[in-house]
């Protein structure tokens, strides 16, 4: 037959455990934590020997800076997985990784969802990019050259905003000229003209050395 167990009864100021619901606190305790390690056990990971393939959510910049190193590291580290890469969209990323869609993303912007597990790569500052041939600014850049020039920026669904928001925190939106929504086109944007933009300093080194520009510090 069944018997009734009460865990908790209510009291003045709320529910309280019962005797019964303390004396089980240890051993429920113990063979969850047992439950717990077993199956964190199943689920450890071991790149040399999976044999796993993997999608990835990845801004453009992501795919420029970031892919290629990846790509070199798998043959040595993880020769059994390969990467579908799908293009990333910062507020639809959460929900993808709680469907399944996708198994991680790389991004910029501090995802606040209790159902993401974040864990930190690195950190970057930005460079001034411009045409190599510029006829004002070289390696040295003022504040005021800098507010005298027309800026391109990108605003989309990638995250990546830092440059365009440090230009509305400086009042210099109304410098803006042109806002596009990838950060690959900006190269091509730059080296024929008189242009100035803002972008994170890992993908500007690998636009200097395949485009005519010229990086500054900010």
């Amino acid at each position: 037959g069944w018997r009734e167990l009460w865990l908790f009864r209510r009291s003045g100021s709320g529910l309280v455990p019962t005797t019964t619901a303390r004396a089980l606190y240890e051993p429920l305790h113990s063979a969850l934590s047992g439950i717990e390690t077993a199956v964190s056990g199943a689920w450890s990971f071991d790149p040399a020997s999976a044999r796993a393939a993997f999608t990835l959510c990845l801004s453009d910049l992501g795919e420029i800076s970031l892919l290629p190193r990846l790509m070199a590291a798998l043959p040595s580290r993880a020769p059994g997985v390969t990467l579908t890469v799908r293009p990333l969209d910062v507020d639809r990323a959460a929900d993808q990784l709680g469907r399944g869609e996708i198994d991680a993303f790389i991004a910029s912007p501090l995802i606040s969802s209790q159902r993401v597990a974040r864990i930190p790569l690195f950190s970057e500052g930005y460079l001034g990019m411009v045409a190599a041939d510029h006829p004002r600014l070289s390696s040295a850049v003022s504040w005021d050259q800098l507010a005298a020039e027309r800026h391109v920026t990108v605003f989309g669904p990638t995250g990546h905003d830092g440059p365009r928001r440090a230009l509305e925190a400086s009042g210099l939106l109304d410098r803006v000229v042109l806002e596009v929504t990838r950060f690959a086109a900006l190269p091509y944007l730059v080296q024929d003209g008189e242009l100035v933009a803002m972008v994170p300093r890992l993908v500007a080194e690998v636009f200097a050395a395949e485009h005519r520009v010229r990086l500054f510090e900010l």
